[in-house]
């Protein structure tokens, strides 16, 4: 994951505005999305594979 100062970094790149509230909540939603991502591309994964053992809760 990106630490904030990371974020600002990217962001604040061309000139763009963004208070630490704004980056935070930005990085925020990245970090969610991406595990969505991970967790839709494991499932697909899992399923399209029947030898993949799958994880038991």
């Amino acid at each position: 994951m990106f630490t904030v100062e990371e974020c600002k970094k990217v962001l604040r790149s061309k000139g763009a505005k963004y208070t630490d509230e704004e980056v935070e909540k930005i990085r925020e939603a990245l970090h969610s999305h991406v595990k969505m991502v991970n967790e839709a591309y494991t499932s697909q994964n899992s399923q399209n594979n029947p030898t993949q053992k799958k994880k038991r809760k």
